[in-house]
C-alpha cells in the first residue's frame, strides 16, 4: 500500500509539472535503490557536519542581512539554487530566532548564510558564497552567533571546499543524503554551494 501511494504522489507530481520540469528530493540511504527504481537518479551526496558554536572573531566584510538587501541577495540565490525562491526567500530569512548574513564587497554581495533554531541545536542553511575563504568566514559568523550550542551544516560532497571547511573545524560527521531527480537536473552552481537550505527543501 505505501508503495502503491508513493507512486501515486510522484504520478501526481508530474502530471502538474510544465514540460521538461524535474522532480527533486533528498534521499536516505536506505531508500535510495527504491527511488532510483521509481526513476529517481542520485545527482550527489549530501553530508550532515555537526559542531559547538563558539565565539570567534570575523571579518569586517561580514553584516547582517537587511530589508534593503533583498532583492541584490535574490539575485545571488538565483545562480547558486537554479530557481527564483522570492516567496519562499522572504519567509525564511524571518523565521524566528534565525539570523542572516551577508559578505559584502561595497555593493556587491559575495555570499549569505542563515542560521536557525531547530529542536536541538541550530542549523546553517543556506551557505552561498563566492569561494572558500567568503564560505570561512560566513561559517564563523554562524558559530559566533550559537555560542555552546550544536550547529549543523549540510554539505555537497561535490564541493571540495565545503569538505575543507568542516574538516579545518573538525565538525563531526551525522549522517547522509542523496540529492536525487526524476527529470533532467535543474543548472546550479555547485562550487557556490557551501550548505544547501535544508534537506526538507532544496
Amino acid at each position: 500500500m505505501v508503495k502503491k501511494l508513493w507512486y501515486l504522489r510522484r504520478d501526481q507530481l508530474l502530471g502538474r509539472l510544465e514540460d521538461g520540469a524535474a522532480i527533486g528530493m533528498d534521499g536516505v540511504v536506505d531508500m535510495q535503490s527504491f527511488y532510483e527504481k521509481g526513476g529517481f537518479n542520485i545527482a550527489f551526496r549530501d553530508e550532515r557536519y555537526e559542531r559547538v558554536g563558539q565565539k570567534m572573531a570575523v571579518s569586517t566584510a561580514i553584516s547582517v542581512i537587511e530589508t534593503e538587501d533583498f532583492e541584490t541577495l535574490l539575485d545571488y540565490d538565483l545562480e547558486c539554487f537554479g530557481y527564483d525562491r522570492k516567496a519562499f526567500l522572504k519567509n525564511w530569512l524571518l523565521i524566528p530566532d534565525s539570523k542572516a548574513f551577508k559578505f559584502s564587497v561595497g555593493n556587491l554581495v559575495r555570499g549569505y548564510a542563515v542560521i536557525r533554531k531547530v529542536n536541538s541545536g541550530y542549523k546553517i542553511g543556506p551557505l552561498f558564497t563566492d569561494n572558500d575563504e567568503i564560505a570561512e568566514e560566513l561559517y564563523k559568523a554562524c558559530l559566533n552567533s550559537a555560542e555552546g550550542k550544536p550547529v549543523y551544516l549540510d554539505i555537497p560532497v561535490v564541493n571540495g571546499g565545503a569538505i575543507d571547511l568542516v574538516r579545518k573545524y573538525k565538525a563531526k560527521y551525522v549522517f547522509e543524503c542523496a540529492r536525487m531527480y526524476c527529470g533532467k537536473p535543474p543548472e546550479i552552481a555547485l562550487d557556490k554551494i557551501y550548505g544547501i537550505t535544508t534537506f526538507e527543501l532544496g
